[in-house]
């Protein structure tokens, strides 16, 4: 009878689970009762109570259980939610970085920059793992930028100057 009840609880609700603790209290009843009184035999009063209130116990904690889990599925959603959100932000903001060295490196006249602009340029264009949502997109952007950083002549000169301080 607690698995009925365990079952009803958390498929449904908790009254649900309280009318299967009643239905199954009053089967338990009539099984338990002799022929012809309508009085339970005094030792079975006592086990009756308990099982009342285990099974009442088992409803409300089910249920409980039920609601929780409903809490965490909907907060999954929401982090998956907010992660697709994180990538679609950090390919946008790729683009418009690649977008805006493109068309730096065909105002420049001077083929060093314009090379150098070209090498960014290229080292920004979306890459497979950006694309797919196997990877975390902010961790792979991140690791991007810094590869670039490091490539540029532009930053090496910066950052032997950094360093000389």
């Amino acid at each position: 009878m607690f698995p009925a009840i365990f079952l009803a609880s958390v498929l449904f609700d908790r009254g649900s689970g309280l009318y299967s603790t009643v239905l199954s209290t009053v089967l338990l009843y009539f099984e338990a009762k002799p022929t012809g009184t309508f009085l339970l035999p005094a030792g079975l009063v006592l086990p009756m109570v308990i099982f009342v209130v285990v099974a009442l116990g088992l409803a409300v904690i089910s249920e409980r259980l039920r609601t929780a889990y409903q809490r965490a599925a909907e907060a999954e959603r929401a982090k998956d939610l907010l992660l697709q959100e994180l990538s679609h932000r950090t390919k946008n903001n790729l683009a418009m970085v690649s977008s805006l060295l493109s068309l730096q490196a065909r105002m420049k006249s001077s083929p060093e920059a314009r090379e150098a602009l070209e090498k960014a340029y290229v080292a920004f264009t979306p890459s497979p793992m950006l694309t797919t949502t196997s990877g975390h997109p902010a961790t792979a952007a991140k690791s991007k930028c810094a590869r670039i950083w490091r490539s540029c002549p532009a930053t090496s000169e910066i950052r032997s100057g950094i360093s000389d301080r």
